[in-house]
């Protein structure tokens, strides 16, 4: 039978916070959930796993019924067979690494704990770690610990919560790629937690993106712009940046057009067939950068000359500035008042704007 994840419905309330979505993971498949903090990401995670009893819910995993509180149906932890690697890593204080891994092995032959355990520590770079008790290790290493042990019994459905949040880039690399391996010989559905969109683009199928307890947007990773989601406060829509303008190339293997907005051409990470189309754009100034000095050579698609047109001190922390783009709208950023004043920023003086080609959303 094939093995996948049906999540008819989860509605569970948290004070004012609801969560209220359904969604699907086939075989083999990553579906990554994408948002700010606060959004339910975690939360969801915790409801399938068990950790959380869900307040209004339907799901099931492989055929089996897990869930159906319509009904009064609900699966302990123990039965779900479902590896979980949460934020927190919750290993076993009292256990070694070896011992924590072997945890959930239960009628394997101490050969096959053996081996299984040397396979994992050696995939995840930590054989020296073996012996070595969760209080002396570092949180990198505590979350590869915990990773090794949510996959050690070949699970049928894979949680992950910010798997690579506490790795180096060069290890954060290597280990997605050996996740994907083990995703594909294991073939079971994977979730996973994260905030950054690379791990996204790297890892997943498919992508859910939330905002405040619901999808606000959802796709194939890949033809998949960068989502602007809503923040735990939301961003009031008049310090949005929008912005008006005319296709005027499309680079079909890259999914990347180019559009000129008051003649200013920006790149934005869509591949738009019709050239000439107009197009609304919007920009979170948040996701913008700026430099002091002249910008070349940057791997940032949009790197744009402006001025600075005016200053305000908003408090003792934070100073807005406004800046003229050449766009047909000022660009209003809010910096913190200590890289304001260590740039020696002034009134009139040149600016560039850098701003990702994902991090402008095609409305």
């Amino acid at each position: 039978m094939e093995k996948l994840l049906s999540v008819g419905w989860i509605k569970h309330s948290i004070g004012s916070f609801e969560l209220d979505y359904k969604w699907d993971v086939s075989n083999g498949e990553t579906l990554a959930l994408f948002g700010p903090s606060g959004s339910g990401k975690s939360l969801t995670l915790n409801l399938l796993s068990g950790f959380i009893t869900p307040q209004n819910a339907y799901f099931e995993l492989d055929g089996t019924l897990l869930v159906d509180t319509s009904k009064g149906v609900y699966q302990p932890i123990e039965k779900r067979d479902i590896g979980y690697v949460p934020q927190e890593y919750n290993l076993f204080p009292h256990l070694s690494v070896e011992k924590n891994i072997e945890y959930g092995l239960f009628n394997w032959t101490e050969f096959q704990k053996n081996t299984r355990v040397s396979e994992l520590l050696h995939w995840l770079r930590i054989e020296d770690l073996r012996f070595r008790s969760p209080e002396t290790l570092s949180a990198g290493q505590k979350q590869r610990v915990a990773f090794a042990r949510s996959i050690a019994r070949k699970p049928k459905l894979l949680l992950l919560d910010e798997p690579f949040a506490n790795l180096d880039e060069s290890l954060r690399n290597v280990l997605r790629q050996k996740l994907r391996e083990e995703i594909i010989e294991l073939s079971i559905p994977v979730i996973f937690v994260s905030h950054d969109w690379s791990d996204v683009e790297a890892l997943a199928h498919q992508v859910s993106v939330l905002s405040q307890g619901t999808i606000v947007d959802e796709g194939i990773v890949g033809k998949f712009h960068k989502p602007m989601i809503e923040p735990s406060r939301p961003l009031a829509s008049e310090n949005r940046i929008m912005l008006y303008g005319n296709v005027t190339q499309t680079d079909r293997d890259g999914h990347l057009s180019t559009c000129s907005v008051n003649g200013v051409s920006l790149v934005v990470r869509q591949s738009i067939v019709n050239t000439g189309k107009e197009l609304s754009l919007i920009v979170d100034p948040r996701d913008i950068s700026l430099s002091f000095d002249r910008f070349v050579n940057s791997t940032i698609e949009n790197v744009l000359e402006g001025r600075i047109t005016g200053l305000a001190n908003l408090d003792s922390l934070q100073t807005e500035l406004t800046i003229d783009c050449g766009l047909g709208t000022d660009i209003n950023i809010i910096v913190a008042r200590q890289l304001f004043d260590r740039c020696g920023v002034k009134a009139d003086q040149p600016v560039w704007v850098l701003v990702r080609a994902h991090d402008i959303r095609v409305k």
